[in-house]
């Protein structure tokens, strides 16, 4: 029997593709060839910030709500206490989005973040934080979707981001060497910056997903929706 990453995989094979093809032709023109300033990558990393801002405060609030002495089999408790291992792992962005934004707000004073003209944008936020609070199990689904993007795709751009700038592009000092781990990435690139824990991840995911029982569905469900939220945002 397959698995919630397998599922989840199989539904968003399509979209997942299209996705990353936009992002992938969007990231040069962020860049050094296009322009001179990263005014228009703050736009985008803003942009999609909002999403892990929106899941992660969601996650935060439904950790902090496991009671102690919970009953062992109450399934919502138990799926919330499988996350919990998530946090080891320290894949939270929010500091990281919060710090590489305010980097560059100091560093550049023409870059154009999200104002309140872009409310179809800031509404993604609480929308998701809302969605997941309604339903716990949907939590499982941005997790995974969010975090293998680091994984996945964000290699692709942490390359990219090394590779086609330099340090005064990004007001730094000193840029690290594109080493194939890329790792310690200082502002305003620490956003980037991941573990290779990709096995241990899926392994906690998979876990997570077998104490959902029928609810699993649902979270696959969610990851598709996932994929419109970003398809909004393509078209900032």
């Amino acid at each position: 029997m397959a698995n919630i990453i397998e599922k989840i995989r199989k539904a968003i094979n399509e979209p997942y593709r299209r996705i990353d093809k936009v992002n992938r032709q969007c990231i040069p023109l962020c860049l050094l060839s296009h322009t001179t300033s990263p005014g228009i990558y703050a736009l985008g990393l803003s942009c999609y910030g909002e999403m892990y801002f929106g899941f992660e405060d969601a996650q935060d609030a439904l950790l902090a709500s496991v009671k102690e002495g919970t009953a062992e089999d109450d399934p919502g408790q138990n799926f919330i206490r499988s996350l919990k291992s998530l946090g080891n792992l320290q894949l939270s962005r929010s500091k990281r989005l919060d710090d590489d934004l305010s980097f560059l707000c100091l560093f550049r004073r023409d870059h154009i973040l999200l104002t309140a003209a872009d409310s179809h944008i800031t509404s993604i936020r609480k929308y998701i934080q809302q969605r997941i609070m309604e339903k716990q199990h949907r939590l499982l689904a941005y997790a995974f979707v969010m975090y293998s993007a680091l994984f996945n795709g964000g290699k692709v751009v942490r390359e990219m981001l090394v590779q086609q700038t330099d340090h005064d592009f990004w007001g730094l000092p000193d840029l690290p060497e594109a080493h194939a781990d890329l790792k310690s990435f200082p502002w305003p690139l620490s956003f980037w910056d991941v573990e290779n824990i990709q096995v241990g991840f899926k392994e906690l995911i998979i876990e997570a997903g077998r104490s959902l029982g029928k609810d699993q569905q649902e979270g696959v469900n969610k990851a598709l929706v996932i994929f419109s939220l970003c398809s909004k945002l393509q078209t900032r």
